[in-house]
């Protein structure tokens, strides 16, 4: 039972991630939690990147 409380619906503007591996130039830095838009999302892949 909810107790009266309402649950608000996730905001689909944003993508919520763990253990995110970015790249940044040459860097590739990880991140243990990453929360941003959609709209700034340009590619994605599943795995690792090439470490060379």
């Amino acid at each position: 039972m909810n107790q009266g409380r309402r649950r608000r619906a996730p905001d689909r503007r944003f993508l919520r991630l763990r253990d995110v591996t970015y790249r940044s130039g040459r860097a590739t830095p990880t991140l243990p939690t990453w929360r941003g838009p959609v709209a700034a999302v340009s590619g994605w892949t599943l795995g690792e990147p090439d470490k060379g």
